[in-house]
């Protein structure tokens, strides 16, 4: 398992909070919402720009995580649900 530069903790740990955020339904795997994201940061104080590293951190791992979950769960093979405000392109 790679080692995470401490720097990036931050947003590791939140990610594994925010996945907790993720709405429940019949489909699979759902991204996690951008709203969380953003409320997440305002009640952590993150600044602006830790602001967007975390959206940024958040989309990349969650994008990771819903190709990974579809290719698991979805017997059609392996497509995913579009990761919501993810592009994958930074923010």
């Amino acid at each position: 398992m790679p080692e995470l530069p401490p720097e990036l903790s931050l947003y590791w740990v939140a990610y594994g909070h925010l996945s907790t955020c993720r709405p429940a339904g019949f489909g699979g795997g759902y991204p996690v919402p951008w709203t969380a994201v953003v409320a997440y940061a305002e009640v952590n104080e993150f600044d602006e720009e830790q602001l967007e590293r975390l959206v940024y951190f958040v989309g990349e791992l969650d994008t990771a995580f819903l190709k990974w979950y579809g290719a698991k769960h979805d017997r059609s093979g392996g497509e995913t649900k579009p990761a919501g405000p993810w592009s994958g392109k930074g923010s």
